[in-house]
């Protein structure tokens, strides 16, 4: 005898259901790194810079290290825990001297070495060498690349 009050699916509804939660739980995994990097306030890194000698000439050639700085994925805030990471990414300068770095997804990059055979230490002419791109830290604007105006570092030609 039927119940007025039962529901009738047919038999291989279970198919249609697990298939849509299979599927949906395999974009959650393959999204996973993404979202978590949101949750951590990791956006993504691209710089552009540019090396001249002290007269302003383009420096060919020349390796540009630079530092990326991130939160941990799975990193818990807590107070003196150790929930940063970091690795170095590097370039080389063209003709033009200009240089594009792809960091991945972090926090901030920072400047670590410039050099060239014949060349001394680099300076950056506009800021430190610490470029912010989230606006996680209060009071400091988040640092937005832009290729028609590159970081701009000075190698000076060493003295004979």
């Amino acid at each position: 005898m039927k119940r007025p009050w039962s529901l009738h699916f047919p038999s291989n509804i279970h198919r249609y259901i697990f298939g849509i939660t299979g599927v949906a739980l395999i974009c959650l995994f393959i999204a996973s790194p993404y979202i978590l990097d949101v949750l951590q306030g990791n956006v993504r890194i691209v710089f552009y810079g540019r090396v001249v000698d002290e007269t302003g000439r383009a420096v060919s050639g020349a390796e540009v290290t630079m530092n990326v700085l991130a939160t941990k994925r799975l990193a818990i805030p807590a107070p003196f825990a150790e929930n940063q990471t970091g690795w170095m990414v590097r370039a080389t300068t063209d003709a033009s001297g200009s240089f594009t770095l792809y960091g991945g997804r972090g926090l901030s990059i920072e400047m670590t070495d410039v050099k060239k055979v014949g060349y001394g230490t680099p300076t950056l002419t506009k800021s430190g060498g610490n470029f912010i791109y989230t606006s996680q830290y209060s009071g400091v604007p988040p640092y937005r690349p832009d290729p028609q105006h590159p970081a701009i570092f000075r190698l000076p030609h060493l003295k004979p």
